[in-house]
């Protein structure tokens, strides 16, 4: 099985790889280039997750491991956060092999390339980086998904990452995303952190941000 990707051309040899969020699809993310790259510079890659997720009708999202709705609705109803340290959600394994064969040629082909996402997809473009050694991570709204994995990965050298997370985030808590931030500068890693006053999203302060960023690595 291939991944399917929206590709946007861009006038250099340097690649953004964004990986979406569980229900969303390969053109959820898509627009952040206008704004992180307004001048067209990068090619920008967005994969479809494998894993179907069905919402009725015709209608469908895709993901990179399913969720467990149940124990998040009793998560969210006990107002507790759920943890993903000690877990390797099914499908995880096989759509991080699928994405490492993706990023690996992409790595053939480009001369710089960034790996991030957002949500599950940032889980997945962690341990992305960890096993293949990106120029940059970028972690947007992640959290901490299978620690023994990511310690125990033997990435060559350390990669300079982007974190931001909502302090009012329902879905996935600050403080496991702290708990993630300390692992990778535990693994040596240099990162900005860059929380911001809100929920389970991308705004603005933290687009602005990013793209300074983005621009200072590639």
């Amino acid at each position: 099985m291939k991944i399917e990707h929206t590709h946007i051309p861009g006038s250099s040899q340097d690649a953004i790889i964004l990986l979406h969020g569980y229900g969303a699809d390969m053109n959820d993310l898509a627009p952040l280039h206008r704004y992180l790259d307004p001048e067209g510079k990068w090619h920008w890659y967005f994969p479809n997750g494998p894993v179907r997720v069905p919402f009725g009708g015709m209608w469908e999202g895709r993901a990179w491991f399913p969720i467990d709705m149940e124990e998040l609705d009793r998560a969210m109803r006990e107002n507790r956060p759920r943890a993903f340290a000690d877990k390797k959600p099914a499908e995880f394994t096989s759509s991080l092999e699928l994405m490492k064969l993706e990023v690996s040629e992409l790595q053939k082909k480009h001369k710089k390339v960034v790996i991030g996402g957002f949500s599950q997809g940032a889980m997945m473009a962690t341990h992305l980086a960890a096993q293949l050694t990106p120029q940059a991570l970028v972690i947007l709204s992640g959290t901490l998904l299978d620690k023994e994995g990511l310690l125990s990965a033997k990435s060559t050298a350390a990669v300079p990452f982007f974190q931001s997370h909502g302090d009012q985030d329902p879905l996935l808590s600050l403080s496991q995303a702290k708990d993630l931030n300390a692992l990778l500068k535990e693994k040596g890693w240099d990162g900005i952190w860059a929380p911001f006053r809100g929920g389970h999203e991308i705004p603005e302060k933290v687009l602005m941000t990013l793209s300074s960023f983005l621009h200072q690595v590639i």
